[in-house]
């Protein structure tokens, strides 16, 4: 069976791109600029079946895609760096250029044609999307932070909800038409960042009050999440993605207290978000809960833990734990474990014997660990406990070349376990009788430790740089001191 062309066959200028209209009797063209740039990307209209062209529209930039909405009323058309609607039957823009001062990758309509949703790598170089009103322009989400590069975005029949498609697929649970006067009124602050006075006149908000929009904004949306288990992961993931983006770690233990009725994985992120706001006993209660659905076999999420029942002030927790680690991995030969086990130990400002389990788990990792990647944690590990055991001159063997701040930490040995060995280096001379050495380099070491640097609020190294406090506190009460006897924690 032989087919043939319907209507005309169009030859005008270098067809870049072309399309339908919904009904088929709209054909669009966008055109390339001529050889000598005399013109520029133009979308062309035509009738079908008669061919004449109903409407031009001069783009100016690059067309990278163009789209109508289901009646054809409306034409989308974008480049990399810009949007905008036209009337579907004149040509005529119907809104405002949409312009984040990203590149668009995919700009789709919604099926009732009221909201445009796209897709960009942002000026920061997020992988962002982002829902628009399709008339006004105006944004009526905040940016939908993606971990990853989008290659699709859909709506739902209903124009309810948004999929976007990565190395993962997610559904977004856009704002509902039922929403409150109230929540309309914070929702419109927020995204116009303006109100209305007294007079009526429209004026920008200042900082202050932008602050408030926003968090207002957020209690409306953190508290109404609605749908299916993974549209509310979804809207978490969104609320957590923009908390993570503004810094605001109380927003971040919020939502992550939220998801955690959903995903026991983010009992862990939870733990640091309390962790980073000071709320140790929160912290405590969410690895606990981790470690119920996890055994944690390593090592790591224990020590942690018990970590924050020592900064909690239970300190008869802290030594409980302890000991449980003893007895459950003293006869281990993971030189990893070893390290992790008498670490935590070594917090404890008490001095043990040298024939301890403590010692010898210390010098397990240290002798299993000096050709392994944790060699330097191995060492570090070693000399707090010979520090504890009344070693003081050995641990200052084996502390101070790692507590030399002027050689660069690396990839297996950070930042803050040379601040902690150099913490203990001082308290080793102290020991010794050298006071003003011991007092120098404690000075040298709170530098350090006071600027860290910001720490990222969902940054499990927190809890590294939290024993860095805790030997400093142990290391000032210690220099305080005229004689050199131990001093005990409080």
């Amino acid at each position: 069976m032989e087919s043939e062309p319907a209507g005309r066959i169009y030859r005008y200028k270098t067809v870049n791109y072309s399309l339908f209209s919904p009904a088929g009797d709209v054909l669009v063209c966008i055109t390339l600029p001529s050889i000598n740039q005399t013109d520029s990307y133009t979308a062309y209209a035509f009738d079908v079946q008669t061919g004449d062209k109903i409407f031009e529209i001069n783009y100016g930039d690059n067309i990278y895609g163009a789209a109508f909405n289901h009646d054809g009323t409306r034409l989308l058309l974008y480049s990399r760096q810009q949007a905008r609607v036209w009337n579907g039957d004149t040509g005529e823009a119907v809104s405002p250029w949409i312009q984040t001062g990203g590149k668009f990758d995919h700009v789709v309509f919604s099926p009732d044609g009221l909201l445009l949703a796209t897709a960009e790598k942002s000026i920061d170089n997020f992988n962002v999307v982002r829902v628009w009103d399709a008339l006004t322009g105006q944004s009526v989400t905040t940016d939908l932070v993606d971990n990853d590069h989008v290659f699709a975005l859909d709506f739902s029949s209903d124009s309810t909800q948004l999929l976007t498609r990565s190395d993962q697929v997610r559904i977004w649970q856009l704002p509902p038409d039922n929403a409150t006067l109230g929540q309309l009124t914070h929702t419109a602050r927020f995204l116009s960042a303006a109100r209305l006075d007294e007079s009526g006149a429209m004026r920008s908000l200042n900082a202050d009050e932008q602050r408030e929009a926003w968090e207002a904004f957020r209690e409306d949306s953190g508290n109404s999440l609605v749908g299916t288990a993974e549209q509310v992961r979804a809207q978490l993931d969104y609320w957590y993605g923009l908390s993570i983006r503004d810094g605001d770690t109380s927003a971040v233990q919020k939502h992550l207290q939220a998801y955690i009725r959903m995903e026991s994985k983010v009992f862990g992120r939870a733990a640091v978000a309390s962790t980073n706001l000071g709320d140790f006993d929160t912290a405590c209660e969410n690895l606990q809960e981790l470690l119920k659905v996890f055994p944690d076999e390593q090592c790591y999420t224990r020590a942690n833990y018990v970590m924050l029942l020592f900064l909690s002030g239970d300190l008869e927790g802290f030594r409980r734990e302890n000991q449980i680690l003893l007895e459950r991995f003293g006869e281990t030969t993971d030189g990893v474990i070893a390290e992790r086990v008498a670490k935590s130990c070594c917090l404890d400002p008490l001095d043990f014997p040298a024939d301890d389990l403590r010692m010898q788990l210390a010098e397990r990792a240290f002798q299993t660990g000096s050709e392994e990647w944790y060699s330097d944690y191995a060492q570090l590990t070693c000399g707090m406990a010979c520090y504890r055991t009344g070693q003081y001159a050995r641990a200052l063997e084996l502390l101070e070349p790692l507590g030399d701040m002027a050689v660069p930490p690396h990839n297996y040995f950070m930042k803050n376990a040379k601040i902690l060995a150099k913490f203990f280096v001082a308290m080793s001379h102290h020991r010794l009788g050298k006071p003003d050495v011991a007092q120098k380099t404690l000075q040298t070491a709170q530098k350090f430790n006071q600027f860290r640097g910001e720490i990222d609020g969902t940054s499990f190294i927190v809890y590294d740089w939290l024993r860095c406090d805790i030997i400093e506190a142990e290391a000032v009460r210690l220099l305080q001191t005229v004689d050199a006897d131990p001093v005990p924690f409080k």
